[in-house]
């Protein structure tokens, strides 16, 4: 049989990585700890041991095929794993088999999102992004990366129709922030995360249960209004808490694309020649130069998941509830897959039309339908064709050690002017 799922006769020994714990080892190289250890090994499968136990660890556009087949794992989504941090710290606590934890994250979003969604997302980024530069523009010099964080925080806040006071908007917005930007950079900034999580869920649980007394009005057709109606098969409402979390868990991936933007933005500075073939947000250049960074940057070091039930690939057994970790960055850069991983060329994505996929959010989705997607576009049409800017000085370097990783200096940006095409 040809398919890679095919269940090998004969059965070898599970590579395993030498040590008592690699969790420190993990933490200080996200990125490339996995495929690093592949290659070692001449495996594209091998055990380590991450604090609760021994964890299955892949790597490689194979892998990523095998990781993603729904008959074989119960996947954690993206999203999950950008706010609960490689879920280092609370994996052992949850039940393999919940689904709002480890199922589909699309099943939760459906719940909330009316079918419109998308293009409402991206009209109002535009619409908040002009809002914005009108401050932008009077700044000698800003970090990009932390106003595209407030940027996106914003569209998220307005396209749910969570209402926010003018003056908690930055508490509310450093609350989400902190559930993905440097959440996984060490125990303190865990602790932090969660925190904010908490602080999160509790302000929502508040909003949604004022919207069940009558004291406030969400606007029909919202995310917001949605989770306020959120009801259990038999009928009763969920739980305002419970209803929160779902709620938060839209917000926080919208806010997160921050991070592929001022990537993106990074690219458009480091390879001006591919930014030059850019035309407009629905353009075949403009998707194939979006889907590009996605693969070549880094974003999530890796994607989790247990084990559905028990099967053989490549000669190797997975057994049931086995915990297992996908290199998601490893997988983007497989030279058997993309030829020349390490180099920059969104023609890739234009010469092979749907060969080659970024293993990421919604991969049963169109790509230029994603919301990740499409708010990216927005962003480098905006940048490249709408604004005018120059860049300060700086360290333009990656931080891989950090996660999510991001230039080292934010990216700043100087004499920034927005161009407004009517």
């Amino acid at each position: 049989m040809n398919s890679i799922f095919a269940d090998q006769v004969v059965e070898r020994a599970m590579p395993k990585l030498a040590g008592f714990d690699h969790s420190r080892a993990l933490a200080g190289d996200p990125y490339r700890f996995i495929s690093r250890h592949c290659r070692d090994l001449s495996t594209p499968v091998f055990q380590a041991r991450f604090g609760w136990g021994r964890t299955l660890c892949l790597s490689g556009a194979r892998a990523a095929e095998l990781f993603f087949d729904r008959r074989r794992f119960v996947c954690g989504s993206p999203s999950r794993a950008l706010m609960r941090p490689m879920l280092l710290a609370d994996l052992s606590q949850h039940d393999p088999d919940n689904d709002v934890l480890f199922g589909d994250a699309r099943d939760v979003a459906s719940r909330l999102m009316p079918p419109d969604a998308g293009q409402a997302l991206v009209d109002g980024a535009e619409r908040i992004w002009y809002e914005m530069t009108h401050t932008w523009r009077h700044l000698p010099e800003f970090v990009f990366y932390r106003v595209t964080q407030q940027w996106l925080v914003r569209t998220a806040l307005d396209w749910a129709g969570v209402p926010v006071p003018k003056e908690e908007l930055a508490l509310r917005s450093g609350q989400l922030i902190a559930l993905f930007d440097s959440a996984a950079s060490g125990p303190l900034a865990l602790l932090n995360g969660r925190r904010a999580r908490w602080q999160a869920e509790s302000w929502l649980a508040d909003v949604i249960t004022q919207a069940r007394r009558g004291q406030i009005t969400l606007d029909p057709g919202t995310p917001a209004q949605a989770a306020s109606g959120l009801r259990q098969d038999t009928g009763e409402l969920v739980a305002a808490r419970r209803a929160a979390g779902e709620l938060l868990d839209l917000l926080v991936p919208v806010a997160a694309v921050s991070v592929f933007v001022v990537l993106a933005a990074h690219a458009l500075a480091m390879y001006p020649e591919q930014a030059a073939a850019l035309r407009g947000e629905g353009s075949a250049q403009t998707l194939a130069f979006v889907q590009e960074v996605q693969r070549f940057y880094p974003f999530l070091p890796l994607v989790t998941a247990h084990v559905r039930e028990d099967f053989v690939w490549d000669g190797y057994r997975f057994s049931r509830g086995q915990r297992a970790m996908l290199d998601l960055y490893g997988a983007c850069h497989d030279p058997k897959k993309w030829g020349d991983p390490d180099v920059f060329r969104p023609q890739r994505f234009l010469e092979h039309a749907g060969a080659g996929e970024v293993p990421l959010e919604n991969a049963d989705l169109d790509p230029g339908q994603r919301p990740t997607v499409r708010l990216m576009c927005l962003a480098v049409q905006l940048l490249g064709n709408c604004s005018r800017y120059e860049l300060a000085e700086q360290d333009l370097s990656i931080q891989m050690s950090r996660m999510p990783a991001v230039p080292s200096s934010g990216l700043l940006i100087r004499d920034f002017q927005p161009i407004e095409i009517w």
